[in-house]
């Protein structure tokens, strides 16, 4: 998977910055300012050109683990989970104490049928960040997917606790 990487990267440095470039604008040199642009392509929703600018910022600073893991949420977005999984990976592996990408990992996992590890990796943020009212959702719906009720709903009512905003209201 690692070489399927490499080659895309490589792919995307011969064929240039292409459209990911506006006219008029210069090129990015760094791995920050393709990251920059990659952020900015994600807000206006251009994904697949977000992808492509992550893929040179990471290319150009493969420690940068929050390169990684914004690569990983735009991946996650256009529903390309196990690319995400792998961003997500790598960003763990760099920044092993972000809720925040434990948290995604585990959005992953739900999204895709595997809540014992959506748990699992739900709880990691929880430990690293016991406030963290994403771990806790995430956490709740591999818990009813689990068909583990009861401790779903605590968990949800521990999260509406917390961030009370966030409680459904009735109509």
């Amino acid at each position: 998977m690692i070489r399927a990487f490499a080659v895309a990267v490589a792919c995307v440095a011969v064929l240039g910055a292409g459209d990911l470039v506006p006219a008029g604008e210069d090129q990015p040199a760094t791995a920050r300012e393709w990251y920059e642009r990659a952020t900015e392509l994600t807000r206006t929703q251009q994904r697949q050109q977000a992808a492509e600018a992550f893929d040179r910022s990471v290319a150009l600073d493969p420690e940068r683990a929050l390169a990684w893991a914004n690569r990983g949420t735009n991946l996650l977005n256009m529903g390309r989970y196990e690319a995400a999984l792998e961003s997500y990976e790598r960003a763990l592996a760099l920044d092993p104490g972000d809720p925040y990408i434990h948290c995604s990992r585990a959005t992953v996992y739900n999204r895709t049928a595997r809540p014992d590890r959506a748990l699992a990796s739900s709880r990691e943020a929880i430990a690293v960040d016991p406030g963290h009212v994403g771990g806790l959702f995430n956490m709740a719906t591999a818990l009813r997917k689990l068909g583990r009720d009861d401790e779903a709903d605590a968990v949800l009512q521990r999260a509406y606790e917390m961030r009370p905003e966030l409680e459904p209201q009735d109509p």
